[in-house]
């Protein structure tokens, strides 16, 4: 498993990776994580044996990244593509062709958890280089596998020969596990944290940068309380001074008079997250870009039975099977009457329908066995 990011670095691809790999190593396979060593992630032997050995993703670094990777046996080399640390970059692309013309006797496997921001399409070389990322994955790659059917659709239109590839949509279920409290342990939580009775809880999970649409959460939190309804906000996430655009957030909430509704708790253990999800009344995540069946801030939040507020382009309103309430991308007042309506209602926990990491594993291990059994029938 070849990735930028591992916990206990702050990153959603890490945490797929760290329970795809776990999962997989625990069905027998033999699973060893090669990624940066500049993250904070800790050596490991056994099963999974982690690896954090690649300086850096540049050009700079590739002999020495390149030495890594090749030294590792393994029958699949599955490149998890997607991450911040990739952004901008083009040798982590050219990674897998080298690789794959190396070690041609192994498989190869290239897994998109994004594509490239639509910002790239309107610059000229950002454009050029998106196509050449993209046309080095899939023209080398022995099998493809995209966590979204949209990202399949995109590929599928531009490379018309991905077709011919083994190329499957596998989805994401939540790193964050349910949580074990009870009501009452949940309602103590609610007071440690100073929330009175009758005030409505709001939270807002995941990384802040523009796409999130943090600066929506903050405005439904601002006309909730200007319609007389006492609402605070807890993030679960990081707002740093040192950052530009989270300076920029900090400076909005001091401005519009909310230091003392928002409360920032930081990067939080898994189950922590989950408490905090729980005891809150509503989840707001605006997407700007509408939500994705890949994204974890969601589907943690749904899997609390908790009240989640997110936005879509193609749903609407209230589905009462998995208590999520859809609105359009940028309907403030929407989402706003939203959580004065339906704050504090609580789903079954099991009626969202999300997708277990145990059927993820599977379809993993069986997209693996149909690649090796390919390389066996061509020896």
């Amino acid at each position: 498993m070849i990735t930028a990011d591992y916990p206990p670095a702050p990153s959603g691809l890490g945490d797929y990776c760290k329970v795809l790999s776990e999962g997989l190593a625990a069905r027998g396979i033999g699973v060893t994580v090669i990624t940066s060593s500049y993250r904070g992630t800790a050596q490991r032997c056994g099963n999974p044996a982690v690896r954090p050995e690649i300086e850096g993703w540049s050009l700079a670094h590739g002999v020495s990244a390149l030495r890594t990777i090749l030294m590792t046996d393994a029958d699949v080399w599955h490149f998890q593509m997607g991450t911040r640390e990739h952004r901008n970059r083009l040798f982590p692309f050219v990674l897998i062709p080298i690789v794959a013309l190396l070690r041609r006797q192994k498989k190869v496997v290239v897994t998109f958890h994004e594509l490239p921001h639509p910002e790239f399409r309107r610059h000229l070389v950002r454009g050029l280089v998106r196509v050449i990322r993209e046309w080095l994955c899939v023209i080398c790659a022995d099998g493809l596998v995209s966590v979204s059917v949209s990202y399949k659709e995109a590929l599928t239109r531009s490379y018309q020969f991905t077709r011919s590839v083994p190329f499957r949509v596998i989805g994401i279920a939540p790193t964050i596990p349910r949580s074990k409290l009870n009501s009452d342990q949940l309602r103590s939580l609610r007071w440690r944290m100073g929330i009175e009775d009758g005030t409505l809880l709001l939270s807002y999970f995941g990384f802040v940068h523009a796409a999130k649409g943090f600066e929506h959460t903050l405005a439904v939190l601002t006309k909730t309380r200007k319609s007389g309804v006492p609402a605070r906000l807890i993030v679960l996430g990081e707002l740093s001074e040192k950052d530009t655009f989270h300076k920029k957030i900090l400076d909005k909430i001091g401005q519009e008079g909310l230091t003392g509704f928002v409360q920032v708790l930081g990067y939080l253990d898994a189950d922590s997250v989950a408490d905090y999800l729980a005891a809150s009344d509503a989840c707001v995540l605006p997407f700007t870009e509408g939500v994705q069946p890949k994204n974890s801030s969601f589907l943690a939040a749904v899997a609390q039975g908790t009240l989640v507020i997110t936005t879509s382009s193609e749903r609407s309103g209230l589905d009462d099977g998995a208590n999520v309430y859809y609105a359009p991308p940028g309907d403030v007042e929407g989402m706003a009457a939203a959580a004065r309506k339906y704050g504090g209602r609580k789903g079954s926990r099991d009626a969202a329908g999300i997708q277990t990491w145990s059927a993820i594993v599977e379809e993993h291990i069986c997209l693996y066995a149909d690649l090796l059994k390919t390389r066996l029938a061509e020896k």
